[in-house]
């Protein structure tokens, strides 16, 4: 599921949960090269994109969307919001579980590959991060 409050709305998003159960639900979002970027105008190639308010991406003048500027910690945000529950629950879901299902290893390990992130809190609002810092490696990106 894309845990935007566009493509699925924040009702329906709570259904799938309760009917479904937490272990059936994955997220992901359709986020392209616009992610994060503010409203505005941007290049893709040959095409010119329009990131809007809403951070839907759309070519301009046209009501399709040609993805979205939802960054995966925002959907992270967005989908602990539409369920009233703790941010890392719904972080379970967009990547440890995920990881898991496809088989990929995402434990931290001695000797092994260091791919972690690391939030830095709003104390203001405990449901939303000031910066993401990702390390690749053990070496931030």
């Amino acid at each position: 599921m894309i845990p935007d409050q566009i493509h699925v709305s924040p009702p329906l998003f709570r259904l799938c949960h309760q009917v479904l159960g937490n272990g059936s639900i994955f997220y992901t979002t359709d986020s392209m090269s616009a992610a994060g970027m503010p409203p505005g105008r941007y290049k893709l190639g040959k095409y010119d994109l329009e990131v809007g308010a809403d951070q839907i991406v759309r070519q301009p003048g046209k009501p399709l969307f040609a993805g979205s500027a939802l960054q995966p910690i925002a959907g992270v945000f967005r989908a602990a919001q539409m369920l009233n529950c703790p941010w890392q629950e719904a972080w379970e879901r967009f990547s440890q579980a995920p990881a898991k299902l496809m088989g990929l290893d995402n434990e931290l390990a001695l000797g092994g590959q260091a791919d972690f992130c690391v939030l830095k809190m709003n104390n203001d609002q405990p449901q939303a991060c000031s910066e993401v810092q990702v390390y690749l490696a053990g070496a931030l990106q």
